[in-house]
């Protein structure tokens, strides 16, 4: 699963997103980040 913050009206869009934290469960992964400005670069 991916949660981006600020980002429910994007929702169904591709975006580029910068990831700030990443969780590892027994269910699963989750990666959490935030829409990436023009300026991010990798």
């Amino acid at each position: 699963m991916v949660v981006c913050e600020q980002a429910a009206v994007l929702i169904g869009k591709e975006i580029d997103v910068v990831v700030t934290s990443v969780l590892q469960n027994s269910a699963g992964r989750m990666i959490f980040g935030r829409q990436a400005d023009s300026g991010d670069s990798d």
